[in-house]
């Protein structure tokens, strides 16, 4: 799962008047390949390079609005709400201003799974996720709260894990 094709660095300098030596990158590699050098990566590398990139993917719009307008509910509260994820795509269209089509529902299924939203079937063989479904006031206090977070330096990246 995900995508390995891409691995994202952050680049201090970088050293472009210098030309390359390609015979002895070859060389090296070369040698690394003869020697046993493992060039693949293994499933928990792999994970890690996953949970790296996240950090550097552009979020589509139907999982950014996913977020902003709904929540997964914590254990014990009773106002969540079981909904269809045509249902919660309807919330998002209308404030998002994202078309309705079944490539956006796919997307917002993939979101929902992603964010281990908790599914059910209902009695028409529906699937439906388990939300909470966040009032006007509440969508504008999380604006405000994440501003001020912003504000007093704090965010959300992961720090010091990768050495990329």
């Amino acid at each position: 799962g995900g995508n390995r094709r891409f691995l994202p660095s952050s680049i201090i300098s970088l050293d472009y008047r210098t030309p390359v030596n390609y015979e002895g990158v070859y060389a090296q590699a070369h040698t690394l390949l003869k020697q046993g050098y493992q060039y693949w990566y293994e499933r928990e590398e792999i994970d890690e390079l996953n949970r790296h990139n996240e950090l550097h993917r552009m979020k589509d719009p139907v999982e950014e609005n996913l977020l902003v307008y709904f929540r997964k509910p914590e254990p014990g509260e009773t106002c969540m709400k079981w909904m269809p994820a045509a249902t919660i795509l309807s919330k998002i269209a209308i404030y998002g201003k994202i078309q309705v089509n079944r490539q956006t529902i796919q997307i917002l299924v993939m979101s929902l799974e992603k964010y281990g939203f908790r599914t059910r079937r209902n009695s028409q063989g529906s699937t439906e996720y388990e939300v909470i479904d966040l009032q006007n006031d509440e969508v504008n206090n999380g604006f405000r709260e994440k501003n001020r977070d912003e504000k007093d330096g704090k965010d959300d990246k992961e720090e010091g894990i990768l050495p990329f």
